[in-house]
Parts: C-alpha cells; structure tokens; sequence
C-alpha cells in the first residue's frame, strides 16, 4: 500500500511538471499570437491616421483661405488630398511595428543602425510619393516644376515629423513588448514558486501517511 501511494505521488508530481511545461508553452504561444496585430488594431491605427490627415487638412485649408492665398479646389477635394499624404502613415505604421519588434531597440550598434535607416528610407519614400502626387496634382495655379525640386521641397517640410513619428511608434512597442514580457516573468516566477512549493509539501505528507 506504501508503495502504491508513493507511486501515486511520483505520477502527481510528473503531472504537475508537465501541467505547468504546458502553461509555459501556451504563454510562449499567446505572446506570440500578440506580436501580429489584430484587425482591431488595424482598424484603430487607420481611423486615427484618417482622423489626424482630417484635422491637419481642415486647419492647412481655412489657414491658407485666412492668409488670402486662392486655392482652386473644394474644401473636400483638398482635405482628401491632405489626408491622402497623412494615410501613407497608416501603410507604414504596421511595418514599423513588425521591425520593432523582430529587431527591438537596445544600446547596441546593430538595432540602432537598423532603425537609423529604416526611419531615413521611409522619409525618403513618404516624401518621393507626395512629390509624386504633387506633380500631378496640385490645389494652388502654379506652373509645373521638375520632381527633384517637389521632392526635396517635401522632405525638408515632412521629413522631421516623420522621423519623430517613427521613433515615437518604436518607443511604443519598446514600452508596450517590456512591460508585457515583465508580466510574463512574474506569472512564470510565481507558478514556479507554487511548483517548487508543492514539491517541498508533498514528501513531508507522504512521511507522515506512512508512519501512520
């Protein structure tokens, strides 16, 4: 009969170990599940560049209408246009999410470089697709001027924005990846804890089963 209760315990105590492997799996699992966003989260970050191009094109239009400069399209035409450029940010946003978190920023050469350029070439593309569609359509009567000049015009004005929202959005996730990672340590720390505890518990009870 001792024998059968001490095989019983070894057997919880296996059960135990593989009770709490598999937690630590199915956390590993959720964490990872959390990287990739979600349609919610998509839906978020396109309503709020839409929400952000609208704001900054109805103050840019009744801002150049209040200086007395003539604009030859509608207030809807040159809102949609402004939000155009702003959208291109709900495009990019995913993307430096994605590189965030598969190269996360730390005080080391590489992730630095990574970032560096990252945030340099897409300056660079957000401003050559605005010079783009600023080419061939603009709101003001002006005549037509080479791409090089459109595009380095759109730089100097939309390139630091754009470096500050970009290392914005990888302080986000930085912050956001840490603190659920601490979570995950603490949660793994305390069960390890209810693990090792159960451990120390259950001889002492099957000493004294035994000398019963």
């Amino acid at each position: 009969r001792s024998c059968s209760f001490f095989c019983c315990q070894r057997t919880s105590l296996h059960e135990s170990a593989d009770s709490l492997h598999r937690r630590r799996s199915q956390r590993a699992a959720t964490y990872n599940r959390g990287v990739s966003l979600t349609r919610k989260q998509l839906a978020l970050i396109v309503s709020g560049w839409a929400l952000f191009g609208w704001l900054n094109g109805t103050l840019l239009y009744f801002g150049i209408l209040a200086e007395g400069a003539t604009i030859r399209w509608t207030y809807s035409e040159f809102v949609l246009r402004q939000s155009g450029r702003w959208m291109l940010w709900a495009l990019l946003t995913p993307l430096v999410i994605a590189l965030s978190r598969r190269v996360p920023l730390a005080l080391r050469a590489r992730p630095i470089i990574v970032h560096v350029v990252a945030s340099a070439l897409i300056a660079l593309v957000r401003a050559a697709c605005i010079g783009v569609v600023d080419a061939a359509l603009s709101p003001f009567p002006q005549p037509p001027r080479p791409f090089l000049e459109v595009w380095f015009g759109m730089l100097s004005s939309y390139a630091p924005i754009d470096l500050i929202i970009y290392w914005a959005i990888v302080g986000v996730v930085l912050a956001i990846d840490s603190r659920r990672r601490l979570r995950e340590r603490e949660l793994l720390l305390a069960q390890t804890q209810l693990a090792n505890l159960r451990l120390q518990i259950q001889p002492h009870f099957l000493f004294n089963t035994l000398h019963t």
